[in-house]
């Protein structure tokens, strides 16, 4: 995994928005779908409901531009008449996330917040390793990584599951295998968020 990419590289990678809503109910859709998406929005917009927070949806927007529309979060906060939950992560994903969540029940997706003293070099080190793990895992299928536009100190990592049951099994043994390179997570992190995406395909 290269440590910094460059310029060209950045240019010609794709770029994913992670935007959290909440899940509304609209009368002309069947129940549990998302809210009317509004025109003129990217048409790669994948979307799921979060297993922890039933009542929370993901998007995930994913666009071949070096500029992502500053204005999408504003036109999707206009278009359903209600807040955006938690903040809009724009990410550096490879490889492009698209095939995974085309095709994944579920996606996990977790945000970690590096330690100060922990260098890119030092994590993408880390993140190489969790890859080769997650690449044998049983019910992965497949996975995508980066760190969000212009900053070093967070980091997002998408795993496509055929379950959350299987990940959470496939977690548990490797948490307990006594060098297991998860636990090192915890070394080089402030904070860890995570959930389980439930993907219902194109928005």
């Amino acid at each position: 995994m290269s440590t910094q990419p460059s310029e060209q590289q950045q240019q010609q990678q794709q770029h994913t928005q992670i935007i959290t809503l909440p899940l509304l109910h609209d009368p002309e859709l069947p129940p549990g779908g998302p809210p009317k998406r509004p025109g003129g929005l990217p048409t790669t917009i994948y979307w799921g409901q979060q297993v922890e927070h039933p009542n929370k949806m993901t998007l995930f927007v994913n666009s071949d531009s070096a500029e992502i529309d500053a204005s999408l979060s504003t036109a999707l906060q206009t278009a359903i008449d209600a807040p955006l939950l938690d903040r809009v992560l724009n990410v550096h994903l490879e490889p492009p996330p698209p095939p995974l969540l085309a095709c994944a029940p579920v996606i996990e997706s977790a945000i970690f917040t590096l330690k100060r003293d922990v260098s890119r070099a030092t994590w993408c080190q880390q993140q190489a390793a969790v890859d080769r793990l997650l690449d044998v895992a049983e019910g992965c299928g497949g996975h995508s990584a980066g760190f969000v536009v212009g900053g070093d100190d967070v980091f997002v990592v998408l795993v496509a599951w055929v379950s959350v049951e299987a990940h959470e099994k496939w977690a548990r043994w490797e948490m307990g295998r006594e060098n297991s390179v998860l636990k090192r997570y915890r070394d080089l992190t402030e904070k860890v968020s995570s959930v389980h995406v439930a993907m219902r395909g194109l928005w």
